[in-house]
Protein backbone atom coordinates (compact mmCIF):
# COMPACT_ATOMS: atom_id res chain seq x y z
CA UNK A 1 0.00 0.00 0.00
CA UNK A 2 1.64 3.58 -1.11
CA UNK A 3 1.11 6.46 1.73
CA UNK A 4 -1.39 8.65 1.33
CA UNK A 5 -2.54 11.72 2.76
CA UNK A 6 -5.15 9.81 4.50
CA UNK A 7 -2.83 6.83 5.79
CA UNK A 8 -0.19 9.21 6.97
CA UNK A 9 -2.58 11.16 9.18
CA UNK A 10 -3.39 7.99 10.94
CA UNK A 11 0.81 7.50 12.16
CA UNK A 12 0.87 9.87 14.61
CA UNK A 13 3.04 9.99 17.62
CA UNK A 14 0.02 9.63 19.44
CA UNK A 15 -0.21 6.61 17.48
CA UNK A 16 2.71 5.03 17.65
CA UNK A 17 2.64 5.78 21.74
CA UNK A 18 -0.22 4.04 22.08
CA UNK A 19 0.17 0.83 19.17
CA UNK A 20 3.71 0.39 20.79
CA UNK A 21 3.06 1.02 24.64
CA UNK A 22 5.50 3.48 24.61
CA UNK A 23 6.65 5.13 28.15
CA UNK A 24 8.06 8.17 29.14
CA UNK A 25 12.15 7.37 28.80
CA UNK A 26 14.54 9.51 31.99
CA UNK A 27 16.36 10.95 29.44
CA UNK A 28 13.24 12.26 27.51
CA UNK A 29 10.69 10.80 24.73
CA UNK A 30 9.44 7.70 25.24
CA UNK A 31 10.33 3.96 24.72
CA UNK A 32 9.81 0.56 25.26
CA UNK A 33 12.54 -2.18 25.93
CA UNK A 34 11.52 -4.61 22.69
CA UNK A 35 14.19 -7.71 22.62
CA UNK A 36 16.91 -8.46 24.91
CA UNK A 37 19.50 -11.73 24.16
CA UNK A 38 19.27 -14.62 26.23
CA UNK A 39 22.50 -15.35 25.98
CA UNK A 40 25.12 -13.54 28.01
CA UNK A 41 28.66 -12.58 27.45
CA UNK A 42 30.98 -12.21 30.47
CA UNK A 43 27.29 -11.58 33.05
CA UNK A 44 25.76 -9.13 30.16
CA UNK A 45 22.92 -9.84 27.65
CA UNK A 46 24.69 -9.97 24.23
CA UNK A 47 22.10 -7.28 23.41
CA UNK A 48 19.31 -5.43 23.86
CA UNK A 49 16.75 -3.35 21.65
CA UNK A 50 14.13 -0.36 21.90
CA UNK A 51 11.55 1.58 20.39
CA UNK A 52 12.37 5.42 21.04
CA UNK A 53 9.82 8.25 19.90
CA UNK A 54 10.94 11.79 20.00
CA UNK A 55 8.32 14.67 19.39
CA UNK A 56 8.92 17.55 18.30
CA UNK A 57 10.75 19.98 21.27
CA UNK A 58 12.16 17.38 23.04
CA UNK A 59 15.45 15.61 23.26
CA UNK A 60 17.32 12.86 24.33
CA UNK A 61 19.95 14.45 27.33
CA UNK A 62 23.40 14.36 26.66
CA UNK A 63 24.25 10.96 28.52
CA UNK A 64 26.82 8.11 27.30
CA UNK A 65 26.79 4.40 27.23
CA UNK A 66 29.74 1.82 27.72
CA UNK A 67 28.99 -0.50 24.84
CA UNK A 68 27.87 0.53 21.21
CA UNK A 69 24.76 2.07 20.50
CA UNK A 70 23.26 1.82 16.41
CA UNK A 71 19.97 4.18 16.09
CA UNK A 72 17.62 2.66 13.52
CA UNK A 73 15.13 5.08 11.39
CA UNK A 74 11.35 3.44 11.33
CA UNK A 75 9.37 6.53 11.03
CA UNK A 76 8.49 9.93 11.20
CA UNK A 77 11.01 13.13 10.19
CA UNK A 78 15.00 13.06 10.93
CA UNK A 79 16.57 12.78 13.94
CA UNK A 80 20.12 14.70 14.65
CA UNK A 81 22.31 13.13 16.85
CA UNK A 82 25.23 15.20 18.40
CA UNK A 83 28.53 13.46 19.85
CA UNK A 84 31.47 14.98 21.16
CA UNK A 85 34.52 12.67 21.04
CA UNK A 86 38.24 13.18 21.51
CA UNK A 87 37.72 14.49 18.06
CA UNK A 88 35.70 17.36 19.05
CA UNK A 89 31.76 17.54 18.23
CA UNK A 90 30.03 15.52 15.64
CA UNK A 91 26.37 15.45 14.32
CA UNK A 92 25.06 12.70 12.09
CA UNK A 93 21.19 12.97 10.64
CA UNK A 94 19.28 9.77 11.44
CA UNK A 95 16.71 9.14 8.72
CA UNK A 96 15.94 8.57 4.59
CA UNK A 97 16.57 11.66 3.09
CA UNK A 98 19.53 12.66 0.84
CA UNK A 99 21.40 13.83 3.64
CA UNK A 100 20.59 11.40 6.13
CA UNK A 101 21.34 8.09 7.45
CA UNK A 102 19.11 5.20 8.23
CA UNK A 103 21.47 3.42 10.84
CA UNK A 104 23.92 5.70 13.00
CA UNK A 105 26.36 4.33 15.20
CA UNK A 106 27.20 6.29 18.35
CA UNK A 107 30.56 4.37 19.77
CA UNK A 108 30.69 3.22 23.88
CA UNK A 109 32.20 6.25 25.81
CA UNK A 110 30.88 8.53 23.34
CA UNK A 111 28.53 11.60 24.95
CA UNK A 112 25.64 12.39 22.65
CA UNK A 113 22.57 13.65 22.48
CA UNK A 114 19.67 13.65 20.25
CA UNK A 115 16.53 15.62 19.02
CA UNK A 116 14.42 15.92 15.84
CA UNK A 117 15.54 18.34 13.62
CA UNK A 118 13.80 21.68 13.17
CA UNK A 119 10.01 21.71 12.25
CA UNK A 120 9.46 17.42 12.33
CA UNK A 121 6.49 16.11 14.48
CA UNK A 122 7.80 13.56 15.26
CA UNK A 123 10.67 10.51 14.98
CA UNK A 124 10.48 6.76 15.82
CA UNK A 125 13.48 5.00 15.21
CA UNK A 126 14.96 1.92 17.09
CA UNK A 127 18.16 1.77 19.50
CA UNK A 128 20.07 -1.69 19.48
CA UNK A 129 23.03 -2.14 21.99
CA UNK A 130 25.74 -4.53 22.16
CA UNK A 131 26.58 -5.52 24.58
CA UNK A 132 22.81 -5.29 26.10
CA UNK A 133 21.91 -2.30 28.23
CA UNK A 134 22.18 -1.88 32.01
CA UNK A 135 22.11 1.07 34.06
CA UNK A 136 25.47 0.34 35.42
CA UNK A 137 26.83 1.74 31.98
CA UNK A 138 24.62 4.15 31.50
CA UNK A 139 26.09 8.24 32.59
CA UNK A 140 23.88 11.26 32.20
CA UNK A 141 26.03 14.08 31.00
CA UNK A 142 26.79 16.89 34.31
CA UNK A 143 26.32 20.38 32.78
CA UNK A 144 29.32 21.67 34.88
CA UNK A 145 31.63 18.65 33.86
CA UNK A 146 30.90 18.58 30.53
CA UNK A 147 31.42 22.55 29.50
CA UNK A 148 34.58 21.92 31.48
CA UNK A 149 36.02 19.53 28.52
CA UNK A 150 33.85 21.20 25.52
CA UNK A 151 33.96 25.19 27.01
CA UNK A 152 33.05 26.22 23.09
CA UNK A 153 29.71 24.26 23.42
CA UNK A 154 28.07 26.21 27.00
CA UNK A 155 24.85 26.98 25.46
CA UNK A 156 24.25 23.75 23.53
CA UNK A 157 25.42 21.74 26.77
CA UNK A 158 23.19 24.13 28.89
CA UNK A 159 19.78 23.45 26.60
CA UNK A 160 20.59 19.52 26.29
CA UNK A 161 22.15 18.66 30.37
CA UNK A 162 19.28 17.81 32.68
CA UNK A 163 21.40 17.25 35.46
Amino acid sequence: MTPNSSTELKFTAEYWIKKLQLIPHPEGGFYKETFQSNHQLDDERQYTTIFYLLKEGQFSAFHRLGSDEIWHHYHGGELEISMLGMEGPKTETLGIGENANPQILVPAETWFTAAPVSGVDFVLCGCTMSPGFSMEQFEFGVFADLVLQFPDLELFLKARCIR
